[in-house]
Formats: structure tokens, C-alpha cells, sequence
């Protein structure tokens, strides 16, 4: 499996988590917490983003680093907005999820490999 397959695979996981937890999370949870995270679902989707992160050992591992670093913060400022709805919230908060998870199992991997 590719990561390019593994990326987009993890992206659709996190969106379709999001949008199963949206449709059962309790009300008083979508204003407080974004992503209602009382399931197993975000454990998935940062496994996913593990694997995703792993696999990428391409030699652009740098650019995509700091591709990745943007894309989490971005989310993060995003998701800490107000007045987003709750289905953009959760929606944002498990792509984020899947992002940083990826983002950590291939920072690791450049930093065992002396930056290579």
C-alpha cells in the first residue's frame, strides 16, 4: 500500500469519525467538547496517522515535515474559533488528530536517521 492510499484512507477515517460522532455525540458535548472524544474513534484515527507517518520515508521527508507542522497548527487555530459549527469542529479535530499522529511517527523516523 502506498502512502499516497494510506494518506487519503486516514483522511476519509477521520472525516467519516467525525461525522459518526457529530450524529451521536450529546448535545451538551458539541459546545464543550470538539471532537467528543468518550470513543474509541480518535484512537483509530491517531493509530492511522502513525502508520501514514511510518510509511512516508520518501526524501522529501523534510518538506513534508514542515508541510505537516503548518497544516496541524492551522487546524488547531481554526478549531479553537468560537463560533465554528459543531460537524466543523469534529470534523477538524480528527483530521488534526490523524495530521500530528503522522507528524510524530515521521518526525521520529527523520531524527533516528541522523536527518536523511
Amino acid at each position: 500500500m502506498t502512502p499516497k492510499v494510506l494518506l487519503i484512507g486516514g483522511l476519509l477515517l477521520a472525516v467519516l469519525s467525525a461525522l459518526f460522532v457529530s450524529a451521536l455525540a450529546p448535545v451538551v458535548a458539541w459546545a464543550t467538547v470538539p471532537g467528543f472524544v468518550g470513543n474509541i474513534l480518535p484512537w483509530l484515527v491517531g493509530g492511522a496517522g502513525i502508520l501514514a507517518g511510518l510509511l512516508n520515508t520518501s526524501r522529501k521527508t523534510k518538506t513534508a515535515l514542515f508541510t505537516l507542522i503548518g497544516l496541524v497548527v492551522a487546524l488547531t487555530a481554526i478549531l479553537t474559533q468560537p463560533f465554528n459549527p459543531a460537524w466543523l469542529s469534529h470534523v477538524l479535530f480528527f483530521v488534526r488528530v490523524f495530521f500530528a499522529h503522522a507528524l510524530l511517527s515521521a518526525a521520529v523516523l527523520y531524527f533516528l536517521n541522523d536527518g536523511n
